[in-house]
């Protein structure tokens, strides 16, 4: 999922640290802490000591630590072999270690589809989600 080119993160929640709240951006986040509200993010990173409490959205997820909630994620959702879940999972491509542990519901989601009259706005959408898979590659040195 990540490469090792370009390995910076926008936000990073080191294990020391505790949040409650609302986490929103566009970029790719990593937590390593506490973190308890909703997370709307474009790539999200659960570290081995992160423990999150509440709904997950982005684009591709890594866990190899704690969620507790439900998860939606519109590309991947990888559950690393020291990954816990406990909710429902929404994607369209999952990945379960062996040693992860999951307990909800998973539902497969189609691929979304590009239609031939994609604007520009469209093509930005997918130069940024391609910016995040570059990201996530870079990153996984870190697992």
């Amino acid at each position: 999922m990540f490469n090792k080119k370009n390995s910076l993160l926008e936000t990073y929640i080191s294990k020391d640290v505790t949040i409650k709240g609302e986490l929103t951006t566009e970029g790719l986040v990593r937590i390593d802490g506490n973190f308890e509200g909703n997370i709307l993010v474009d790539g999200l990173i659960i570290g081995k000591t992160g423990d999150v409490k509440g709904e997950v959205t982005a684009r591709e997820i890594m866990i190899d630590g704690n969620i507790e909630g439900n998860i939606n994620a519109k590309e991947i959702i990888e559950i690393k072999p020291d990954g816990k879940v406990q909710g429902d999972i929404q994607t369209v491509k999952l990945i379960i270690a062996e040693g992860a542990f999951f307990v909800g519901r998973s539902t497969m989601q189609k691929p979304q589809e590009t239609l031939p009259e994609q604007d520009e706005q469209g093509k930005q959408d997918e130069q940024g989600e391609n910016k995040v898979k570059k990201l996530f590659k870079s990153i996984s040195i870190f697992f």
